[in-house]
């Protein structure tokens, strides 16, 4: 049976955090969903790990009114790697940032008890918050940081931070 050392343990909750950033931004008010890319650098105890993650990210309404809230719901659709030992159970916190009409930001959340499996994909589906716009105008959605609190298979409890690695796009809001 091959050892499995604190950097593999450690190096399955940073994928895991580039998993939980999937709320890379929020679609514009005319789509019900957006497909969105990003690259984030994650800090661990063992290194930095940077990577590419896709998401797909849904308003409701799809047409954002001020003064109204909006859910968000993001679903983590592709990472290109697998965690090397189970991920037991995490929490996921990603703040979104909104420029333009106003200046604001929401968090989008994600608690799981239910295992991810060793050597196998990582999804997030479910991350959801909500935003309240506070004017009418043109406004932006782009990432910032996240925490992860995960519980890893041979090393415990790990927190692993991350940040946007370079330029990240933002995505255009339109509220009404």
């Amino acid at each position: 049976m091959p050892r499995v050392t604190r950097p593999r343990a450690a190096s399955a909750a940073a994928i895991l955090a580039l998993g939980a950033l999937g709320a890379v931004a929020v679609p514009s008010a005319a789509q019900a969903a957006t497909s969105v890319t990003a690259n984030y650098t994650c800090h661990l105890p063992t290194g930095d790990q940077t990577g590419d993650f896709t998401a797909e990210v849904t308003l409701d309404p799809a047409a954002p009114v001020s003064g109204q809230p909006v859910n968000v719901n993001v679903d983590l659709t592709q990472v290109p790697f697998t965690a090397p030992v189970q991920v037991n159970s995490y929490d996921a916190t990603l703040t979104i940032n909104v420029t333009g009409a106003e200046t604001s930001s929401f968090t989008v959340t994600k608690s799981s008890d239910t295992p991810i499996p060793a050597n196998e994909p990582i999804t997030v589906q479910g991350m959801t918050g909500t935003w309240t716009p506070s004017a009418a105008g043109d406004d932006t959605g782009t990432p910032g940081s996240a925490v992860v609190n995960a519980n890893v298979a041979l090393l415990g409890d790990v927190t692993v931070t991350c940040e946007p690695a370079g330029d990240v796009p933002g995505v255009p809001i339109t509220v009404g």
